[in-house]
Order: structure tokens, then C-alpha cells, then sequence
């Protein structure tokens, strides 16, 4: 079950988005999904410039209950919130997509990251969450008071990804992602469209799962406000001056 209810903020007179979910999913592409998403209207921002992420953003409820420890141990019934953001990578010669996910709250008490990436004749894609000190996050509880603010210097994040050795897998055969193109020029990097939102699971439906019977119950709602991403073209940005 989702829906998504829009008012207007009688203070700031901005559009407050709350999304809200309950039970769902998990395989092994992950939860089940609830987004905003928007396309990015910076067509010439570049990641040598600083790229800035902004948002104000609350849980406004949240319910879980787990009907055997397990459950929540192998993350079968839990949720998290995360922002995302597609980039578009081109050297000339090459083309590659980059899905940069950044989690902003989850009930699992633990942070995770994830890595997957695949390439082809096309170009390759490369699905990466990551996880920085410290990263602006939200407590997992229902939060009564006001929207709070977020902000994620997002080149840091892009910077984080192509610090780490990658392998990136065809049908064929194994490549280093600095091997599909010149990656690391911060200028070869575009946003394209950003999302962001809820995953959550109640049932647990990957391959080794024991049972895909629901195993407890989880719902969510997370209430959004003036989502933004500014660039300065006056300012350059690199990776070796983080």
C-alpha cells in the first residue's frame, strides 16, 4: 500500500510532499520502491564544479513490528530512505550511467553499502550507495517537531565511488571501471535525475529466503520540502582537494 498527499506549508508557502508505505518486498534488487523523482534541470553542470544537495526532510511516522528476531536480523522486515541521483558519464569514447544513492535514515541499526557494477558493448552501469562521515541523516522515529534541513555536497560523494576499485562485469569477461574510460576527469560526469523516497520490505523473496511469507509488519511516511541542486561555474572542484 502508497500513496503520496501534497499540501502547502502555511509558513513557507512551499509544496510539502509526504510519501507514505507500508509492508513490501525484498529481492535481490532490494525493497519495494516508493519515489519523487525529477529530471535535472542543470544540462551543462559538470562534477569539476561544486554540486550542492538540499532538501528538508522528516520522518512524520513510522511503525515496525517483526514476527521472529530473524526477521530483523537478515533485514526481511525493515525501511530505509535515501536519495538518488543518475549520472551520465561521457569521454568521447565511452558511456557509463552512475546510480549514486546516499541513505538519509533506516530501521536497521547498522549502515550498509552496495556496490554492483555491469558493462557492455553500450557503455557500463554502475549502482554504488555510499556512505560518508559524517553523512546528514534523519532519526528512524516518528518525528512531531518541524522539517529539518539536509544538505550533501554531492561531488564528495562521486569522489568517494571512484576512489574504490571497482570490477565491473560482462558476459565476457572482468574489467577495472578506470579501464572503461577516463572516469576520474570530474568534468566527463553530468547529473541527469534525481529521486528520492522510501524502500521497505515485510517478506522476504530472494533465493536462499527460508519462507516468503510476510514476517512482520513496517510502514513509513517520509514528508519532503524544497528539493534542490545549485552549482557555482565560478568554482572548480577536484577530487585531490577533498
Amino acid at each position: 500500500m502508497s500513496s503520496v498527499r501534497i499540501y502547502r506549508d502555511l509558513h513557507s508557502g512551499k509544496f510539502v510532499y509526504e510519501l507514505y508505505e507500508r509492508d513490501g518486498k525484498l529481492t535481490d534488487a532490494g525493497g519495494t520502491n516508493l519515489f519523487l523523482a525529477t529530471d535535472a534541470s542543470l544540462p551543462d553542470a559538470t562534477f569539476d564544479h561544486p554540486l550542492l544537495y538540499r532538501v528538508k526532510a522528516k520522518i512524520s511516522s513510522t511503525a515496525i513490528s517483526t514476527s521472529n528476531p530473524e526477521a530483523a536480523r537478515t533485514g526481511s522486515v525493515g525501511a530505509q530512505v535515501f536519495s538518488g541521483f543518475i549520472l551520465d558519464f561521457r569521454d568521447g569514447a565511452h558511456h557509463g550511467t552512475l546510480f549514486l544513492q546516499i541513505e538519509m535514515a533506516q530501521s536497521y541499526g547498522r549502515p550498509d553499502t552496495y556496490r554492483q557494477c555491469k558493462a557492455d558493448s553500450d557503455g557500463f552501469v554502475l549502482t554504488a550507495d555510499v556512505l560518508l562521515k559524517p553523512n546528514a541523516v534523519l532519526p528512524f522515529q516518528t518525528d512531531p517537531g518541524p522539517l529539518r534541513n539536509l544538505s550533501y555536497l554531492l561531488n564528495e560523494y562521486l569522489c568517494k565511488v571512484l576512489s574504490e576499485h571497482l570490477l565491473c562485469r560482462s558476459s565476457t569477461d572482468t574489467s577495472e571501471l578506470i579501464a572503461l574510460g577516463n572516469v576520474q576527469a570530474l568534468s566527463n560526469w553530468r547529473m541527469k535525475s534525481v529521486y528520492v523516497g522510501l524502500e521497505l520490505q515485510s517478506r522476504d523473496e530472494r533465493p536462499h529466503s527460508k519462507t516468503t511469507a510476510n514476517q512482520g509488519t513496517v510502514e513509513a511516511a517520509l514528508q519532503l520540502e524544497g528539493l534542490t541542486v545549485q552549482t557555482n561555474p565560478r568554482s572548480f572542484y577536484s577530487c585531490l582537494r577533498r
